[in-house]
């Protein structure tokens, strides 16, 4: 025992501090309950105290620092310091060499993180997530690895080159601990309650107000304002960079709350998989019609609201790909100020604002912007003249459908509807209702079914009142319908009766569903003049008579029979089988949700599809008689992958065809007029629209009943 203080007592407690700096604790000796002065044990120093990496030589320099007999110490501070230094002082410890690499290459989820190839300043820098393997890591969400407080740049560059490695190399089904949170969708108020919730400090006020005016509460400021008006706005305003690092601890927040990180992660996953099928390049429009679909639905969804979702659903997607790589960047466009396009190519932004100035002189010129409707075949060919030459185009830009949604919603006049035309927005409702009405077959309808048409056919259109206002519309509108009070539906009008009430004539019919004259009626005699035509119809008929009409196409038109979804789900399978797919899993990917990596891979196997399909069709009409009409059925599949617009090429007036062209289209409880599944038929006229009624269906078939029993 040493009774006096000196030197060699100095180097004692530097090693003292040295220790508790590298355990957390001060060197224990013997049992730790007695005075290390009456104990002759020296200081407990294990391998397991420290970082394995550097265990070995942390034991070495700590028996000696901390030993019992001062000669068996390092004899000089110089000496202790170079013997602290040595120990950090291998390249292992700072950056990765090609047995480094050797061993990343071999790691699995279970591969523990001393054995993966991190150096031992990487697994130090790790020691706050208290992950013990490369599965465990993978699972910490990328945002909150981004920064490292403390940590070196070349060390946080290192463990975010190693992530991104096991992740491409590994999959991404080790989700982020705690992904998803609640399972429950909540509403867009929910959802920005639970965001500022989580930020609401009373020690950082800056944060939840940063929260607020990007999500609009109590503020008229937009919610992609940029960062010196956010900062401006605030109640105690702070600069640009003051709210650019806000923006930045808000995701980091964000990223630490399970319910707020799968919140954001849902948000950017739909926006991010919506962006993908319209061609990665969207108006803000467009895509805050994403958040709102996102989550749980409201009668009168606040649009202000939705935006500011979308900005910080943007703003995750952002932060998660500076972490890890895994996102293209996303550009943004501003036009007055207001940020309004967003695209992952910025050429695409010329070829936005090209079809939006050609849509809006399309509608200029096409009249009196209160009715004027401009077919979708001129549309098509205006639009695809306005494309700037030299950008290569994502494959949704070369749907005629998408280059007009895009070129209506980036404009600052003309409107698309549902069939791919273009209007006005000051398109009058009555108008719109004319016609999506137009050559009305005259069956009942309903009044929100009226409505619900018109919004499907124009849904740029404000939506038509309820009754009584909707009776003035339609009459105005001149559709020949009067509301039946006791049916409570809307029918034809009916001219002629007598005194009593009762009926003495048969109603006047507005349209061609008349019924049979003879052994095939009027009706008969209009599918014969499309044959002879070779025009396009759009063939209403009952669900539960259309397998009938199909026979009796066959039979009595020898009509050849193209069945859509058939033809679909070929070119699938072969284009499934082509990249190796197992059929099963296309089938099950069907049936996920529309955001799911499942559902987006066979989109994109459908959309690579189509030129199949209309090949199809095409070979129908060169190869069979041109006296006989091609069928046809099955179509539902247009309208559920959005592509209703691929009959246009056969609708068109203008378009020679070989053989009349017939589409039957099942008419449903909620389905009623050319529409398949909600979805209006891109008719170039009301009259391509013919509704079968039941009885001249059971005449034709019965009909050529009787003719083959006659043979």
């Amino acid at each position: 025992t040493r009774d006096r203080y000196d030197s060699a007592a100095e180097r004692y407690a530097a090693g003292v501090v040295l220790f508790e700096m590298a355990t957390g604790t001060t060197p224990v000796y013997g049992d730790g309950q007695a005075d290390p002065a009456t104990v002759p044990d020296e200081a407990r120093v294990e391998p397991d105290m420290f970082d394995p990496a550097l265990a070995g030589a942390l034991v070495e320099f700590f028996r000696t620092a901390l030993a019992r007999e001062a000669t068996r110490r390092h004899h000089t501070a110089e000496e202790l310091r170079s013997a602290w230094v040595a120990v950090f002082a291998g390249d292992a410890t700072t950056q990765p060499d090609s047995s480094n690499d050797e061993l990343a290459a071999k790691a699995t989820p279970a591969t523990p993180l001393r054995d993966s190839g991190l150096t031992a300043r990487a697994l130090s820098a790790l020691e706050p997530y208290a992950v013990a393997t490369v599965g465990e890591l993978l699972t910490v969400d990328p945002v909150r690895l981004s920064r490292l407080p403390g940590v070196a740049n070349t060390t946080r560059l290192q463990v975010s080159a190693r992530i991104r490695e096991w992740r491409a190399r590994l999959g991404a089904d080790l989700a982020p601990a705690g992904a998803g949170g609640s399972r429950q969708v909540p509403t867009p108020s929910e959802a920005a309650d639970l965001l500022i919730r989580t930020v609401a400090t009373p020690r950082s006020p800056s944060r939840a107000g940063i929260a607020r005016l990007v999500l609009g509460v109590g503020t008229a400021v937009d919610a992609f304002a940029t960062h010196a008006q956010l900062g401006a706005n605030l109640d105690r305003p702070v600069t640009s960079a003051g709210v650019t690092e806000a923006l930045r601890r808000l995701q980091e927040l964000w990223a630490a709350d399970d319910d707020a990180r799968g919140l954001l992660d849902r948000l950017a996953d739909a926006v991010t998989a919506r962006l993908g099928e319209l061609g990665t390049v969207a108006t803000v429009g467009e895509l805050t019609g994403t958040v709102l679909a996102a989550l749980a639905p409201r009668p009168h969804p606040d649009e202000r609201l939705a935006r500011g979702l979308l900005r910080f659903a943007l703003e995750r997607r952002r932060a998660v790909s500076r972490a890890d790589g895994s996102q293209r960047p996303l550009w943004v466009r501003r036009r007055g100020g207001v940020v309004n396009l967003l695209a992952e190519d910025q050429a695409l932004f010329d070829v936005a604002e090209a079809l939006a100035a050609e849509a809006d002189r399309v509608v200029a010129a096409a009249g009196d912007p209160s009715r004027v409707v401009v077919p979708a075949t001129r549309v098509r060919a205006r639009l695809g003249a306005a494309v700037p030459e030299g950008v290569a185009l994502p494959v949704a830009l070369a749907e005629p459908l998408r280059r007009v949604g895009l070129a209506a919603a980036a404009s600052t006049q003309a409107a698309a509807s549902g069939a791919g035309e273009l209007h006005h927005r000051d398109l009058a409702p009555v108008a719109a209702l004319e016609l999506t009405f137009a050559g009305f077959g005259g069956q009942q309808l309903d009044p929100e079914e009226i409505r619900e048409r018109v919004r499907v056919r124009f849904p740029a259109v404000p939506v038509l009142p309820e009754r009584p206002a909707l009776d003035a519309l339609v009459t105005e509108a001149g559709l020949q319908l009067t509301f039946d009070d006791r049916l409570r539906v809307y029918r034809a009008t009916r001219t002629g009766s007598g005194t009593t009430g009762l009926e003495s004539r048969q109603p006047t019919s507005h349209a061609l569903s008349t019924s049979p004259v003879g052994s095939t009626g009027a009706l008969g005699a209009r599918l014969e003049r499309s044959v002879a035509d070779r025009s396009f119809l759009a063939l209403g008929v009952r669900a539960d008579r259309a397998p009938r009409f199909v026979a009796a196409a066959r039979a009595g038109y020898r009509a050849t029979v193209v069945d859509v979804t058939g033809v679909l789900l070929e070119a699938l399978r072969a284009g499934s089988a082509a990249v190796g797919l197992p059929w099963e899993l296309v089938r099950a990917a069907d049936a996920e949700a529309g955001s799911s990596r499942g559902a987006r891979g066979l989109r994109e196997l459908v959309r690579r599809s189509w030129p199949q399909v209309g090949a199809a069709i095409e070979r129908a009409l060169d190869d069979g008689e041109v006296d006989a009409p091609v069928l046809l059925t099955e179509a539902a599949p247009l309208a559920r992958y959005d592509n209703v617009a691929l009959l246009a090429r056969w609708t068109d007036l203008a378009a020679p065809r070989r053989r009349a062209v017939w589409l039957l289209v099942p008419q449903l409880g909620g389905n009623h007029g050319p529409l398949i599944d909600g979805q209006p038929v891109p008719l170039a006229a009301p009259n391509q629209f013919v509704a079968l009624d039941n009885d001249w269906v059971d005449g034709v078939v019965a009909a050529g009943s009787a003719a083959q029993r006659e043979s």
